[in-house]
């Protein structure tokens, strides 16, 4: 998946495409009406699809502006660096790594910080 663009489609039952662009709309309207813009939807009739686009670049500038989280949440790890290295070298970085609840990749990243 792009960063700034993704297209997926949907093969629909030719004889239920008015009913789907139904929904479709008034889907879009609900996430307008939150505030989401970033993804659209339509309805090919003579192909009978669903296209739907996103745009994840437009979606996470807008969560940015709106001070909520965009991306994966960070796990907060209570303890500090220098009692992390010292478990690592007590217990090992995978005992370490599972007490702390987090990876051992996410460990060692958060170290090098």
């Amino acid at each position: 998946m792009s960063d700034t663009y993704s297209e997926y489609f949907i093969r629909l039952d030719k004889n239920d495409t008015r009913h789907t662009e139904i929904v479709i709309t008034e889907c879009l309207e609900v996430l307008r009406a939150v505030g989401l813009n970033g993804i659209e939807m339509e309805v090919d009739k003579n192909q009978g699809i669903l296209f739907i686009s996103l745009y994840p670049d437009i979606i996470q500038k807008q969560l940015s502006e709106n001070g909520k989280q965009s991306g994966r949440p960070r796990k907060p790890i209570s303890t500090d660096k220098n009692t992390i290295k010292s478990m690592i070298e007590q217990y090992g970085a995978e005992q370490t790594a599972k007490e702390l609840g987090i990876s051992k990749k996410t460990m060692y990243r958060r170290l090098s910080e």
